[in-house]
């Protein structure tokens, strides 16, 4: 009965690992590792958590500090909501804005003379920055 349960269990495990990315995976495995050394060793939270990041993390720049403190984070998350805390990883827009970009503030400046100060709105600006301005 309890190889059953324990194979209907790694299948399940099995099945989710199928759907996190790397970065997730990784991250559970982490997670499944730190709680686990606290269980059998009985060693602080501290200590933990920087074996476990020292051996799977490994950092150049002394990152370790920070990473285990993530980790600490991560598994007070999965032991509260049994899940990891969402990734924000790659949600940042890496591009530089126009608004930056000389030539776009030139052909701004160049339209905003051409105005006349009444017909100038937000509205009317956004206009023709969609329509107009081909850079």
């Amino acid at each position: 009965m309890l190889e059953k349960q324990t194979h209907i269990g790694q299948s399940r495990a099995f099945e989710r690992r199928l759907s996190l990315n790397k970065f997730d995976y990784i991250r559970s495995i982490a997670v499944h590792r730190y709680l686990l050394l606290l269980k059998q060793t009985m060693s602080s939270k501290m200590e933990s958590s920087l074996s476990v990041v020292s051996s799977m993390m490994p950092s150049n720049n002394g990152a370790n500090d920070h990473r285990a403190r993530k980790l600490r984070e991560w598994a007070k998350f999965y032991i509260e909501n049994q899940a990891l805390p969402a990734s924000h990883q790659g949600c940042h827009v890496k591009t530089k804005s126009l608004v930056n970009n000389e030539d776009v503030q030139n052909h701004c400046l160049t339209w905003l003379r051409s105005q006349t100060p009444d017909s100038i709105s937000g509205r009317t600006f956004s206009h023709w920055v969609r329509t107009q301005l081909h850079i």
